[in-house]
């Protein structure tokens, strides 16, 4: 073989061995960088697991009575406090307001009922529910 053959081969060669060295490192970092991502994922997943189950702690009904009883000063609701439809009268709902083009509405147990406006066409829209019984809490005005 002519030397400058043997110096082609022997500088390809070299060539290689610096390209395959730069691909094991490459690799080795690769290899560390997912074992990292493995641990993160392992300690986000331990954290999600802690987060439900405290979740499920402080969706508890009983924490949740006792909270509302100790921090907003809730109690459970009095018989007294539930009434239907039919034992309140009938309300103005826009009683502040100027009347508009379409006219007063009256909302009571009966239905929706619709005072003449400005136009003069007098409409009543029943609601097809008004005996269905409706509970409503009242505010206690005895306590």
């Amino acid at each position: 073989m002519t030397p400058v053959l043997n110096y082609g081969l022997i500088a390809l060669l070299f060539v290689a061995w610096v390209g395959l060295f730069t691909v094991k490192d490459a690799a080795r970092v690769a290899a560390r960088d997912a074992a990292a991502l493995e641990q993160q994922i392992a300690a986000e997943r331990e954290s999600v697991e802690s987060l439900m189950t405290d979740w499920a702690i402080l969706n508890e009904p009983s924490y949740l009575q006792n909270l509302a009883q100790t921090q907003l000063g809730m109690n459970a609701t009095d018989a007294r406090q539930i009434v239907t439809m039919s034992a309140l009268p009938p309300v103005p709902l826009n009683d502040t307001r100027e009347p508009s083009s379409s006219g007063t509405f009256l909302a009571s147990a009966r239905g929706y009922y619709q005072y003449p406006s400005a136009n003069g066409i007098t409409a009543r829209r029943v609601d097809p529910y008004a005996h269905w019984p409706h509970p409503l809490l009242r505010p206690d005005s005895g306590r």
